[in-house]
């Protein structure tokens, strides 16, 4: 399978009250995104982050996407800067890029906000 993801901001606080995120904490935040990603993506599932994966944190950034499932591929977002000057980018991903064409034939949507994937119900 193929999936599209973006906007996670692993890491980020702010973002919990910026988007109205239903978590008291970052910490738990991360653990549900963690938990719902690897639910979903298998170790052969190719994924491709569309940006802004972290952002101003100090989350474990390498820890947490060596925990990822899938072949990722990240698509740099413009709060991607800062966490990966701190980690081994070709240890984490496939390729990084700041733009990318891709030709495919079966896709579904991972969104960060909403839905399956995202923060319909709240981690305990």
């Amino acid at each position: 399978m193929i999936y599209y993801t973006a906007d996670q901001h692993f890491g980020h606080a702010n973002i919990i009250k910026h988007c109205g995120r239903p978590f008291d904490s970052v910490e738990q935040m991360d653990r549900f995104m963690l938990a719902q990603w690897n639910a979903h993506v298998t170790e052969e599932d190719i994924v491709y982050i569309l940006g802004d994966m972290f952002f101003r944190n100090n989350a474990p950034a390498e820890e947490i996407l060596k925990a990822l499932q899938g072949k990722k591929h990240l698509i740099v977002g413009n709060h991607d800067k800062d966490w990966m000057k701190r980690i081994d980018l070709q240890k984490c991903f496939e390729s990084v890029s700041h733009m990318a064409e891709i030709n495919d034939k079966s896709t579904e949507p991972l969104p960060a906000k909403a839905g399956r994937f995202g923060f319909a119900a709240k981690a305990a």
